[in-house]
């Protein structure tokens, strides 16, 4: 594994300097770029068979697009090097540099820390004596009573104002149910809307049924006794002649 395995790409930068470049000396440039990166001295060596396998290609594509790509590589002592490669890979070094000494500068205070408290507790040790060790008093964590969550949620209103069997009077009703979501939860609220089948003409407001908390009421069970007259119906002509006839035979049978 690369010893800087993240190498930065100012995509900006990139694009206005090789615009001019086609797909395939993209991605050479790209590859050797990378391959750079991964060396410990960030360059590339003077030799086209390496360079062209770097780049991905045969040894006549490397030859065709060479001149191309090596245009922003500059040849020093027998090696390729690259100017904002070198800049980029100097800053990646001197971040890592301060980070490892942040680390050890935390580490030998936090070593400090361990070594303190360690003979801290060998002195409460040395001097125990048979006296009770007080027990200190809690304090309290203060509550800051400004910091509110809201458990009103909009949606949810508009849910039981299309359930309730009542929308009048919408503004009453919501403020209503901000007051009513903090002493229940939206889908008790809606349970008790479930069970609420209330005469239509002594239906609640629905500002009045959550102030009330109505939504605790236990359905009512009962039924409701209805008594309907029972109206006999007057015997048609025809019935009157068949009771007739039919008295009539028995008569006769009985004689």
């Amino acid at each position: 594994m690369a010893s800087y395995p993240s190498m930065p790409l100012w995509t900006d930068a990139y694009l206005a300097d090789t615009r001019h470049l086609s797909t395939t000396e993209h991605g050479a440039y790209l590859l050797l770029l990378m391959v750079a990166w991964r060396r410990p001295e960030c360059n590339l060596p003077d030799d086209d068979k390496l360079l062209a396998r770097f780049a991905g290609l045969g040894p006549r594509q490397w030859k065709n697009i060479k001149d191309a790509v090596m245009e922003f590589w500059t040849l020093e002592d027998g090696c390729w090097t690259q100017k904002r490669l070198l800049k980029e890979r100097s800053f990646v070094v001197s971040r890592s540099n301060i980070n490892s000494t942040n680390a050890r500068k935390r580490d030998y205070t936090k070593s400090l820390k361990k070594k303190k408290t360690k003979n801290a507790n060998a002195s409460v040790g040395e001097c125990e004596t048979d006296a009770p060790t007080p027990t200190p008093t809690p304090t309290p964590t203060p509550i800051d009573k400004d910091t509110k969550v809201s458990l009103y949620k909009e949606s949810n209103f508009e849910e039981f104002w299309k359930q309730y069997p009542k929308r009048v009077a919408k503004g009453d009703a919501r403020s209503a149910y901000k007051k009513a979501i903090k002493k229940a939860e939206h889908g008790i609220i809606m349970a008790g809307v479930a069970r609420y089948n209330p005469d239509p003409e002594f239906t609640c407001m629905p500002a009045t049924w959550l102030n009330q908390e109505r939504w605790l009421d236990e359905p009512d069970r009962r039924v409701k006794a209805v008594t309907a007259e029972r109206v006999e119906p007057r015997p048609s002509r025809n019935d009157i002649i068949g009771a007739a006839q039919r008295f009539k035979d028995r008569r006769e049978i009985v004689a």
